[in-house]
């Protein structure tokens, strides 16, 4: 199938998605929203149209994996709506979400589909200070049945058009900013030149001042309204217009207030002048259809009028302040900086324009500084904090959020009390945080020296999802699973082997994938094979591979099984190699610097993991041998009596209690005997075995 006609197949799809998200925002009260559609291999929810907060500023969940304990996921796979009202409510119930986004919002997620199928699941978010009580019954019921109709539209676009209504996480996802006034007006118009008359827009007539009910089209009821310096060249564009096709910028005043009546009878020479009407500038750009064969359309000037006096007049106020004021955008990135801004700083406004503050200015390179935008954007709660400056100058910057952006303001401000120092980080007003401090530890005070550029939010969100994950895994099998429902969804993988290593040997422990024997030649190999997954263990580096090409190149003969690109990451526990974890693209994957960076950091974790299951393993045969030498294999048969024995553990999952019992004939009866094995203080208190004897 051609790309333009998947295109075609999915543009309903995103105009659907789109206008769906828009509504479920401004219906729940939100600031912002996302709907996820389910991959191909239904492994994960894909991020496919956002409205409000970009999802950028939401790290790493542009990928989820359906098995996450995430409300959206969770929604997904169970149908039901998941309703989080504030902080609180969302450490108590998603304890892994509050871990990765520790900041104070709502939240409130419902499933897609029709006809009994899912095909994802929509989102809105608001801010929450705590004890807020989040969306009522009536805008719950709305929005779920949003997303119902949703559902019913992608099931009948699917039916029209053949669009499987997946998401894919190499394709952008549809984003819609949150609505703003706009701080430029835009108006058209349609200028006969033959005939002189003037057809404009709405837009265009307020721009002039005229009413468009009773605007007559003559261009000079519209000259009326301009500087009387200034009609001699309007008329002047339109002649450059016809002889040329085009006006490149012609700027004019207008006057301000209402319009003057048909005829243009103010036109007295030097009119205006001294008379203390005021006068806006606009910019006129317009050029000639360039139709072949079309005479008609060349006798037109069309273009557009351009007014921003009020994003000029904004910034003149603005310069006119003595502290320093900036704006972001959603992102982070810098859109405007004043001039008192680039003098408390000693930047260049065009050397940080475009770019993140915490990434143009060194000693702002804290992921602090970055937790606090993020707060901000979030929680759309205004937040402080105080950095210096080096070596010595401290400032206080204030970040003001609404959902399409921030509103920064820098202070001088004088040297903490040394003693707050030593006692508590440097903030003028805490970041917000979730009411249980259990949540999230507070962020470091930023630095005023960063010896180097430390890993991002994004880095660090992955590596919070997936070290909480791990927690919950005991077993080699366990953790296993885990990696494998983390790391696939999050990068877009299909396969993935984990190799353990013993005797010197490489062994598979863990394999999924559509491809049946993805690495099995590796298993049974020893450490010294110059093969990619033993050299990146014994050199301790990882090693991506982004084409068939490249490890042909680098090992000659090595079966590819399907696979275009592969990441080999050593997995090293206390200084001891532990295995390698293999990921496997179906297709070719480059891997940018932050995918090689959080690969690199996961990889510890998953060393950590498999080093502390494989001892809980080894204990556990043990312990389960030495109980197994405990019990008795079966009771015995006695005359008269028939015993029964059913041995119960309290300890979830191990089935090894630590307590014994056994039946034992004597010369005069039988012994009932039950007991406890001493020194296992670690164990929880052992629920007694059941008995029956009759």
């Amino acid at each position: 199938m051609g790309r333009s006609t998947v295109r075609e197949e999915t543009a309903e799809r995103d105009d659907l998605l789109a206008a769906a998200v828009v509504k479920a925002v401004q219906g729940a009260g939100a600031y912002a929203g996302s709907v996820f559609l389910r991959s191909r291999d239904r492994r994960s929810l894909v991020l496919a149209a956002t409205c409000g907060v970009p999802p950028s500023l939401l790290g790493g969940w542009s990928l989820i994996p359906v098995s996450s304990p995430i409300p959206v996921a969770v929604a997904y796979g169970s149908g039901r709506t998941i309703h989080l009202a504030d902080a609180d409510e969302t450490m108590r119930r998603f304890p892994q979400l509050a871990v990765a986004l520790p900041y104070a919002f709502g939240s409130c997620s419902v499933p897609v589909g029709a006809g009994g199928e899912t095909f994802g699941a929509l989102a809105v978010v608001w801010a929450a200070p705590p004890g807020s009580d989040g969306l009522t019954k009536t805008q719950r019921r709305h929005l779920r049945a949003l997303a119902n109709r949703l559902g019913a539209s992608l099931a009948a676009c699917r039916d029209r058009t053949g669009d499987p209504l997946e998401g894919d996480a190499r394709t952008a996802p549809v984003e819609t900013p949150a609505p703003s006034a706009p701080a430029v007006r835009a108006g058209l118009f349609d200028w006969n030149l033959t005939a002189g008359t003037l057809t404009a827009d709405d837009e265009f007539c307020a721009i002039f001042g005229l009413d468009p009910e009773t605007f007559d089209a003559r261009v000079e009821t519209l000259a009326g309204r301009l500087y009387p310096g200034d009609r001699a060249a309007f008329r002047a564009a339109a002649r450059t217009a016809a002889a040329e096709g085009r006006i490149v910028s012609r700027t004019l005043r207008v006057r301000e207030g209402a319009g003057a009546g048909p005829g243009g009878g103010t036109e007295g020479a030097g009119e205006g002048h001294g008379s203390g009407e005021g006068y806006h500038s606009v910019v006129l750009w317009g050029r000639v259809p360039d139709l072949p064969d079309d005479d008609r359309a060349r006798a037109h000037l069309v273009g557009v009028v351009i007014d921003a006096r009020a994003g000029r007049a904004a910034a003149a106020a603005v310069e006119r302040l003595r502290d320093g004021l900036f704006s972001l955008t959603p992102e982070g990135r810098v859109s405007y900086a004043n001039r008192s801004l680039e003098q408390l700083l000693d930047i260049r406004g065009e050397d940080v324009v475009g770019q993140c503050l915490w990434d143009a200015l060194p000693w702002l390179s804290d992921p602090a500084i970055e937790f606090q935008h993020r707060s901000a954007m979030v929680s759309q709660t205004p937040t402080s904090f105080l950095v210096c400056r080096p070596p010595d100058q401290w400032l206080t910057f204030s970040l003001h959020p609404d959902p399409n952006g921030v509103t920064g303001r820098v202070v001088p401000t004088g040297r903490p009390d040394e003693a707050a120092d030593l006692a508590e980080p440097p903030t003028a007003t805490a970041p917000p945080q979730p009411a249980s401090p259990a949540a999230a530890p507070t962020p470091p005070a930023p630095s005023a020296t960063v010896a180097a550029a430390p890993a991002r939010l994004g880095v660090m969100y992955h590596v919070l999802q997936l070290g909480s994950a791990l927690t919950e895994a005991v077993t080699t099998h366990q953790v296993c699973e885990v990696v494998a429902h983390q790391l696939l969804p999050a990068f877009g993988g299909q396969q993935l082997a984990l190799y353990a290593v013993r005797d010197g040997t490489m062994h598979l422990i863990f394999h999924t994938g559509h491809h049946e024997g993805f690495l099995d030649w590796l298993d049974g190999m020893p450490l010294h094979a110059p093969l990619p997954g033993t050299e990146t263990l014994t050199s301790g580096i990882p090693l991506f591979i982004e084409s068939q090409q490249s490890l042909s190149e680098g090992y000659p003969g090595i079966p590819i099984g399907g696979v275009n690109s592969w990441a080999y990451l050593p997995l090293i526990a206390s200084g001891r190699p532990a295995g390698t974890c293999v990921l496997g693209f179906d297709e070719i994957h480059h891997f940018t610097a932050k995918d090689r960076s959080v690969l690199t950091a996961l990889a510890g974790l998953i060393a950590q993991a498999l080093e502390r299951a494989r001892l809980y393993d080894s204990e556990f045969a043990l312990a389960r041998g030495l109980q197994q030498a405990l019990l008795p294999h079966r009771l015995p048969v006695l005359p008269d009596l028939r015993t029964t024995a059913r041995y119960l553990p309290c300890t979830s999952g191990m089935d090894i209690g630590g307590d014994w019992y056994d039946v034992i004939p004597a010369a005069e009866g039988v012994s009932l005997v039950i007991g406890d094995v001493e020194g296992t203080a670690s164990r929880p208190p052992p629920r007694w075995p059941n008995y029956a004897a009759r």
